[in-house]
């Protein structure tokens, strides 16, 4: 049994897929949710994770991409690992845009986190046997060859991110799109 007092709040500051991709991302996520009984949740690409602070979150993820343009991001492929959070996922590969708005956020807060920019969005969060995600990523084979990614948010989760209630307990702290034509991002 996890001991509470072990746990703390977060905030993640994630990017958000434009459509057409938005959908259909989130349609895999519902199916795969579904059919495994697992948690349902936003498409997403975490890039920074910093301690709670729901006050200054909405001001830092407005000044920080104040200036950054939606970014176009390649597909490598699908993977899969053993933590909950990476069940099965779509890897990107890194783009210089991307590591300078990770850097944007390390250099205004403190971070809660593995510093390490590794560009992914979930797909399924569940305990499961390695066949059966190695199963589920080689069934992922119609991805898209390229994601933009339009919008910001701030999400309050408590971490260790472990089970369902976990995730269904996820709070939206604030939005921001990222604006077409802005800064040199």
């Amino acid at each position: 049994m996890r001991g509470d007092q072990k746990r703390k709040e977060i905030i993640a500051y994630w990017l958000l897929p434009a459509e057409p991709a938005r959908e259909y991302f989130s349609s895999i996520i519902r199916d795969l949710a579904k059919r495994y009984h697992a948690p349902s949740f936003e498409p997403h690409l975490t890039i920074f994770i910093a301690p709670s602070s729901q006050l200054t979150a909405a001001t830092a993820l407005r000044e920080t991409i104040a200036d950054v343009q939606p970014i176009r991001l390649s597909v490598r492929g699908v993977g899969y690992s053993d933590a909950f959070t990476k069940t099965a996922f779509v890897e990107f590969d890194s783009t210089p845009p991307l590591r300078e708005i990770a850097e944007a956020f390390r250099r205004k807060m403190p971070s809660a986190g593995d510093d390490e920019l590794n560009p992914h969005l979930s797909l399924l969060y569940k305990a499961m046997s390695h066949i059966e995600k190695e199963r589920i990523a080689k069934s992922l084979s119609s991805l898209p060859s390229e994601v933009e990614f339009n919008c910001a948010k701030a999400i309050l989760c408590r971490v260790p991110i472990e089970t369902r209630a976990d995730v269904e307990s996820w709070r939206t702290v604030a939005v921001e799109p990222l604006r077409p034509g802005g800064g040199s991002r």
